[in-house]
């Protein structure tokens, strides 16, 4: 029930705060949803009706957020082969609350491309997330060619449950790592000293 599910999240939304809301609230229900497809118990038209009324909402949510337009600028999508987006989703809307301003670009994005684009945009960093766990040397070898294609002075900040065996490497490669959603705005707070 698309409906019910949206007047459900803009309630939630009304009595919590917003990253108590994306952490207890919206981040269960997709890991439940994504259970619940792999395991058979949910057809592929519930996974899609409440990711994209999740979606809708979390683009709601984004746009209601004051911004200002003299913050930092960050990009934030995934890596090449990376189909799903609300991880990366998620950290659009960490990052608005926290005054960034934020370019996001979508799911499945080349490193090369990555980079071009925070470049082009005069961008202080960029956030990329994994969310499935299986193809951490893939999405390591993107990570690495980001990194070699990103200036110095552009931060690379990583995340998801895809990457999660992959935090030492990542840090070793000089990128910052969050392993949840309260760590990536951790990460933005200490980007923005």
């Amino acid at each position: 029930d698309r409906d019910a599910l949206d007047r459900i999240l803009t309630q939630a939304s009304v009595e919590m705060p917003h990253l108590e809301l994306l952490e207890e609230v919206i981040a269960p229900l997709m890991r439940w949803l994504g259970d619940g497809w792999h395991a058979g118990k949910l057809r592929i038209a519930h996974e899609h009706l409440c990711s994209m009324t999740v979606r809708a909402f979390l683009e709601r949510l984004r746009r209601s957020i004051n911004r200002n337009g003299d913050g930092p600028r960050i990009v934030i999508t995934t890596t090449a082969g990376q189909q799903h987006e609300m991880g990366a989703l998620l950290t659009t809307l960490v990052a608005a609350m926290e005054g960034w301003n934020d370019l996001y670009f979508g799911p499945n994005m080349p490193a090369a491309d990555i980079a071009k684009a925070a470049v082009a945009s005069k961008a202080n960093a960029v956030a990329i997330s994994a969310t499935l766990t299986g193809e951490e040397g893939i999405v390591y070898q993107e990570i690495l060619h980001l990194k070699e294609c990103l200036p110095q002075d552009i931060a690379l900040i990583c995340g998801g449950p895809g990457l999660a065996l992959l935090h030492d490497k990542i840090k070793q490669l000089g990128a910052w790592y969050s392993e949840d959603l309260r760590s990536f705005q951790d990460n933005l707070v200490k980007l923005r000293v």
